[in-house]
């Protein structure tokens, strides 16, 4: 009995963390959704599927659970350098999509709740791909810093130029 009642709470888990992605996709102003909205912004094709990375916090007593059960969740550990201090970065395929990245969030905050853990949406691990320059128009180029006066030394600088510091 001890394993249907095991996969019967694997399947309440689910459940309820599709209810939490199905509110966080349609709700209009889901965390989820303001992250997938600056995600598109910043070049990175909505519904598109990538390497998204993770913070995590646990309780620096359970370290070894604690990645355990981030791993069993189906994240990869990619920065363990705090491990010991009760952080880390771990990295999980996702689609860009509001429900898709609520769901994995959730996921991971369930399987670090054990452990006094949390878990926050990084971002993408690489950068959004790069448009082709196109062929009606110049390529964009860069905008550089404006030029810098210099400040003469034998006057103060007004509050328009910044102090000499």
């Amino acid at each position: 009995m001890d394993p249907l009642m095991h996969r019967m709470g694997a399947v309440v888990a689910d459940v309820a963390d599709r209810g939490v992605a199905l509110f966080s996709a349609v709700w209009p102003r889901s965390m989820a959704k303001f992250e997938v909205e600056r995600l598109a912004a910043d070049g990175y094709a909505p519904g598109a599927e990538c390497d998204v990375d993770f913070a995590i916090e646990f309780d620096d007593a359970a370290a070894d659970a604690a990645i355990r059960a981030v791993r069993g969740a189906g994240f990869t550990l990619v920065d363990n350098a705090k491990v010991a201090k009760g952080r880390a970065g771990v990295r999980a395929r996702v689609r860009l999509r509001a429900y898709d990245l609520s769901r994995a969030e959730a996921r991971l905050g369930r399987a670090l709740a054990p452990y006094g853990g949390s878990a926050t949406v990084i971002g993408p691990s690489a950068p959004p791909a790069t448009a082709a320059p196109r062929a009606d128009g110049p390529a964009e180029h860069p905008v550089s810093a404006p030029p810098v006066s210099p400040i003469r030394a034998d006057r103060l600088p007004s509050p328009s130029e910044g102090s000499v510091a």
